[in-house]
């Protein structure tokens, strides 16, 4: 049982880094494209 446990927050966790990851990168992109006024670049 204290396995399951473990790694059911051990998969939770590394699931919430990954999206963190994306989101960031989409924030990243989103200033770069306002920067230089490519405005497809920021939708």
């Amino acid at each position: 049982m204290k396995k399951l446990l473990l790694l059911s927050l051990l998969w939770l966790i590394s699931g919430c880094s990954k999206e963190n990851l994306e989101k960031e990168e989409q924030i990243k992109t989103y200033y770069e494209g306002f920067k230089n006024s490519d405005y497809n670049q920021i939708i």
